[in-house]
């Protein structure tokens, strides 16, 4: 097997937007010894990745045995199109589905469903560094098309921010499907299990945050409020399209009408994009008009789901609209709580290292 980037290691190059590829230095080689030997004496892999790089080798005798590269031994058969290549990067790396099979022995399910909601949802972190920003904004100003819809999010302001929109990388399908294809490989488990979490295509790591806290089972630490549905497309009637501006608004977090609860849109407010009197009016505009169409609407902010008490609050309005009785939780559940809140309000950058 030739040296492909996999785990946390490929994980990092899915987040490196092509305006970067485009501003980077020729990506370091580590086939050879001396090359490794060059990149441990320095102990940095430039902008590229942090290290060690992550890599799958086919026996235990193919390890390379470098401080530079941690090896992972795959020896039996890989499931279909599992690696890619990078032919402008010139590497191999493991295909986003098998870069989070290769990813599940070495992170916790919490973490690994996070990893999972990025690659499936419309977004990424990446965080250039000032002089790379310098020509990301020039570069901006040129109002370039980058494939796969790659854009940086500016704040309202006009600051760039570390958030990042792109198209999905994997399929909703694509991703529970991935289950039965890694039947009986390392890390099956683990990864069935973060995949079976993932409730829809999120824009945003709060998105993500909100949507584990509220829908996780108690047992896993969240409120077991669910079921819900990420971004869906709400066709808004004429009052409501002439409030709001537009025909089709989508919610954020969606709990569907049934016979106990009329729709009710959880619509998160970022300090990123949502700030300012501009984005405020947009959002009261659409928040109107869907109340006009008998949705109810709740905004929630960053320092809600932070906040452990306001949090409480929030949980408790929501299960009584949503006509749910709350027991106390026992003594597991508020610890499974606690080690929940750690994982997923943890910094995003550092989601699997």
């Amino acid at each position: 097997m030739e040296q492909v980037i996999c785990g946390a290691s490929a994980f990092e190059l899915y987040r490196i937007p092509p305006q970067v590829t485009l501003l980077l230095p020729e990506f370091p080689r580590f086939s050879t010894r001396r090359q490794r030997s060059a990149i441990s004496r320095s102990n940095d892999l430039g902008p590229w990745l942090n290290l060690p790089i992550h890599t799958l080798c086919d026996s235990p005798s193919a390890r390379t045995r470098s401080s530079a590269i941690k090896d992972h031994v795959w020896s039996g058969g890989l499931p279909s199109s599992a690696i890619w290549e990078n032919n402008e990067v010139g590497v191999q790396y493991t295909s986003p589905l098998m870069t989070l099979l290769t990813l599940a022995p070495l992170v916790s399910v919490h973490r690994l469903t996070m990893a999972a909601y990025e690659l499936c949802g419309t977004f990424t972190v990446y965080a250039p560094t000032k002089e790379m920003q310098h020509e990301l904004d020039r570069l901006r100003n040129q109002r370039l098309v980058w494939p796969g819809g790659w854009r940086q999010v500016y704040d309202h302001v006009g600051k760039p921010t570390s958030l990042w929109h792109r198209d999905p990388l994997v399929t909703l399908h694509e991703l529970r499907g991935f289950c039965e294809e890694s039947k009986g490989m390392h890390g099956h488990r683990q990864f069935c299990q973060a995949a079976r979490a993932v409730t829809g295509v999120t824009a945003s790591p709060l998105e993500v945050q909100a949507s584990m806290l509220l829908n996780l089972t108690r047992r896993r630490g969240g409120e077991g409020l669910g079921p819900i549905v990420n971004n869906h497309p709400i066709t808004l009637n004429r009052d409501a399209r002439i409030l709001a501006g537009q025909s089709t608004c989508y919610a954020d977090i969606l709990f569907p009408e049934n016979d106990i609860h009329p729709t009710i849109d959880i619509e998160l407010q970022g300090h990123m994009v949502h700030d300012g009197g501009r984005a405020g009016g947009i959002d009261s505009n659409r928040m109107l008009g869907l109340k006009r169409m008998g949705i109810e609407v709740i905004m929630v902010t960053a320092e809600q789901l932070y906040n452990p008490g306001r949090f409480h609050r929030l949980s408790a309005h929501l299960s009584s609209l949503l006509g749910k009785r709350r027991k106390a939780k026992s003594a597991g559940m508020e610890a499974a709580e606690r080690d929940l809140r750690c994982e997923v309000l943890s910094n995003w950058e550092q989601l699997v290292r």
